[in-house]
């Protein structure tokens, strides 16, 4: 595993990964790489749409604890009850499950997650780009990082280190 791997543990994942989550993830990592991989495991769906809050916490802790990735099935009806326990007690504990799924048969989903420019932030959102002039130079930039809204024509540009 590289410095430039996530792993995303999303309880209501869907196979995808949205633009605002690719621009999070590129935003935390902060890389000078010119992608982010991105591992899913195939972690527990949680059955409904109100307890990922909690279900965070439930595999953050489970992590923490473990440091390696478990498929957890926690009880849902004691996520909250437990939550409110470690509160209140001031002692974080594991959340009450029925069984764990050992790390070596997780399945797993890769992902890359392309970043650019000075920013280091994907292209989405139809977002305008400009590709560097430089001979070595494959680097594409997004026109609003690099000031070159509202030019007609971009024609020869060079990036600000093949500028240099």
């Amino acid at each position: 595993m590289s410095s430039d791997t996530v792993y995303l543990l999303d309880s209501l994942y869907n196979n995808e990964l949205s633009p605002e989550v690719e621009t999070q993830i590129a935003t935390i990592m902060n890389t000078t790489e010119n992608s982010i991989e991105v591992n899913v495991p195939d972690i527990l769906q949680q059955d409904n749409s109100v307890d990922c809050g909690l279900h965070c916490i439930a595999n953050a802790i489970q992590f923490a604890t473990d440091r390696k990735i478990t498929k957890t099935v926690f009880i849902t009806r004691h996520l909250r009850p437990h939550w409110l326990e470690c509160i209140e007690s001031g002692k974080i504990s594991l959340f009450p499950s029925s069984r764990q799924i050992h790390h070596s048969l997780i399945e797993m989903q890769f992902k890359d997650i392309s970043v650019f420019c000075i920013c280091r932030l994907p292209d989405h959102y139809g977002t305008k780009m400009t590709k560097c002039s430089g001979r070595d130079c494959h680097e594409w930039f997004h026109i609003e990082c690099v000031n070159l809204c509202g030019k007609e024509s971009l024609g020869k540009w060079f990036c600000p280190l093949c500028s240099s």
